[in-house]
């Protein structure tokens, strides 16, 4: 199936100019000549990657990309900035407001169609790799000299997997590497945890391993233990 690339530029004559040089590469391409019409076919005509301009009449390409970057249905879709705005400080405001990429008119056909191709693939490849996994997290920080913090965290995640999260895993990372205790005071295994990762290669360090090192409390708690003994003792 062809990959599908919505044009938003208020330009027509600019509208058709890129989408033929993309349809001549197998794409679909859909049309929008302004801001607000580029958001309401992001949902409904769900693109693949958007090319968008900046200068439009009733809202500039970067408040749209943060728009699309803030809608949780579009905040992962990717967006190639192209402009005839040249300047160090347009392309600074593009990035910032969340583009993929950032080219300026006129652009050669074959640049613009490698530039695409490299975004989609990167965005594909992301998503292959990185599952969505959706998790709160709760910090705990001891203001003076941690006293009574771990107390209190243990607290917190005994009394989560008890209520508001008792049909999901609550994890306490104890993230000291020396003098930690939440081992000690819950009696599981202190020679592992951030003990054990800490010793890894950070490349061998994953989602994977992380769960290896967790333990599971009678309290229905999972705990990654912190270092008990200081780095090199």
């Amino acid at each position: 199936m062809a990959r599908r690339i919505l044009v938003v530029d208020d330009n027509v004559e600019s509208v058709k100019l890129i989408g033929l040089m993309l349809e001549s590469r197998g794409y679909e391409i859909v049309a929008a000549v302004s801001g607000a019409q580029a958001l309401s076919k992001a949902l409904s005509d769900e693109p693949d990657l958007i090319i968008l301009d900046v200068m439009m009449p009733d809202m500039d390409g970067y408040e749209v990309c943060r728009r699309l970057r803030a809608d949780p249905n579009t905040a992962s879709l990717p967006v190639i900035m192209l402009t005839a705005r040249t300047q160090i400080s347009d392309k600074v405001a593009g990035f910032q407001a969340g583009v993929d990429d950032y080219l300026t008119k006129p652009i050669h056909p074959e640049e613009l169609a490698s530039r695409v191709a490299a975004v989609l693939q990167r965005t594909t490849n992301s998503d292959a790799t990185i599952p969505s996994r959706r998790a709160k997290v709760i910090g705990f920080v001891g203001a003076k000299g941690g006293v009574g913090t771990t107390s209190v965290a243990i607290n917190v995640g005994a009394s989560l997997v008890t209520g508001q999260a008792r049909d999901k895993r609550a994890v306490l990372a104890e993230m000291r590497s020396g003098l930690a205790a939440a081992g000690l005071f819950l009696g599981l295994r202190t020679d592992i945890g951030l003990s054990e990762l800490l010793r890894r290669p950070l490349e061998n360090t994953d989602g994977e391993a992380i769960d290896s090192q967790l333990q599971g409390h009678r309290s229905g708690l999972f705990v990654l233990c912190g270092q008990v003994e200081p780095p090199g003792v």
